[in-house]
């Protein structure tokens, strides 16, 4: 029996090979069934190929799958696959990743934190398209390598989290003016002591050791921003 399949525009297809690239992808080769089986096979563009050329870049796919150079160029063009379009899709899965994802609440809870690849580049990717890196950094007090990292999938911690969602959902606190410094050791003692809290304790609240949370308290480093933030939150559920 002849193995027959469509591609992207209903068009059937006789299959005369078929390679498995990918562990989710065939790639595969034959004549359409309506047409003359003449010439080389010729690659047929079946959704699964189409959808994976939209995810990744020329170089890739020519490193990843068997076919030359110019059947893919053909390929991406008869498609409309350019870096442009391709960008495009990707700022739109992004917005379609964050809108689909329920929002947590504001208060500062852990149980939330999702350090996925996809979610740290979608919340900064997302954030990029209405402020620039430095203003992201400077407003969530992130570094700004760090950030790249972010956007590039590394793996996010919850304090990162936090602030990104936050300045994500449009918020205007007091601890994203421009002019945002690191506290004062002293108004971090005052808090923490306003509290309740051992060091170690309120070094617990923010994901930090203990080591840090002195360094702060006495002025050998500066507390950053995203811990501040955080450690602000926590205190504020510990008196309403």
């Amino acid at each position: 029996m002849e193995n027959i399949i469509e591609d992207m525009h209903g068009q059937a297809w006789e299959v005369i090979e078929a390679y498995n690239a990918l562990p989710d992808l065939t790639v595969c080769r034959g004549y359409p069934v309506a047409g003359p089986r003449s010439g080389p096979f010729q690659v047929i563009d079946t959704p699964e190929l189409v959808a994976y050329l939209w995810r990744v870049s020329m170089q890739d796919a020519m490193r990843t799958l068997p076919i030359g150079e110019s059947a893919l160029r053909r390929i991406r063009q008869r498609h409309g696959i350019t870096r442009d379009a391709q960008r495009m899709a990707a700022a739109a899965r992004d917005r379609e990743s964050l809108e689909a994802k329920p929002v947590a609440p504001i208060t500062p809870n852990a149980d939330h934190h999702d350090s996925s690849a996809s979610y740290a580049a979608a919340l900064v990717n997302d954030l990029s398209r209405h402020m620039s890196r430095t203003t992201i950094g400077r407003r969530t007090g992130i570094d700004y390598t760090r950030l790249l990292a972010l956007a590039d999938g590394a793996a996010m911690t919850y304090p990162e989290q936090f602030t990104l969602e936050r300045l994500r959902d449009g918020e205007r606190l007091d601890w994203m003016r421009r002019d945002d410094e690191p506290p004062a050791p002293a108004d971090v003692v005052i808090l923490r002591e306003s509290a309740g809290l051992s060091k170690r304790q309120a070094a617990d609240t923010v994901f930090a050791d203990i080591k840090s949370w002195r360094a702060w308290e006495e002025g050998r480093t500066p507390m950053p921003l995203a811990k501040w933030t955080l450690f602000q939150y926590r205190c504020r559920d510990l008196n309403p």
